[in-house]
């Protein structure tokens, strides 16, 4: 394998690392313009340790709150007459069991999130272990 093609194939986990942490850095941005906007619709809400803006536009946003104790869960507010309109709930994950599902990018807050990150590290891992290999190889011949 040509040492072009081994640092082309290193870039795979690099461009998903940067991809993932510019979504991130996306919904620190825009929870930091909008969050006010957000907290006080319900009494999950309320409770919430976390907010985050996932998307916003001037007609809808995607909201994600989060407690440790209770779970996550996503609302799509929908803006009418200038108020915003708590729409569809979406339970990402819950403590007690009954919701399961992971939100992006924020996947780490779920124990189902927790397990899919580790396992995609470990498999990129093993990807860059076992390139870096062929790239020595590669260079000392």
């Amino acid at each position: 394998m040509e040492k072009r093609n081994i640092i082309i194939l290193l870039m795979i986990p690099c461009v998903f690392i940067l991809f993932w942490l510019g979504d991130i850095a996306k919904c620190e941005i825009l929870t930091n313009l909008h969050s006010n906007e957000f907290k006080i619709h319900s009494e999950f809400v309320m409770d919430s340790d976390m907010i985050k803006v996932l998307n916003y536009s001037k007609t809808t946003a995607k909201v994600y709150y989060f407690t440790p104790k209770e779970g996550g869960i996503v609302f799509k507010y929908t803006k009418i007459n200038n108020l915003w309109d708590e729409g569809e709930e979406i339970a990402c994950w819950s403590s007690s069991g009954t919701a399961d599902d992971v939100i992006w990018p924020y996947a780490y807050h779920s124990v189902e999130g927790k397990g899919l990150i580790i396992f995609i590290s470990f498999l990129l891992l093993i990807f860059i272990i076992i390139l870096l290999c062929l790239l020595l190889k590669h260079r000392q011949t």
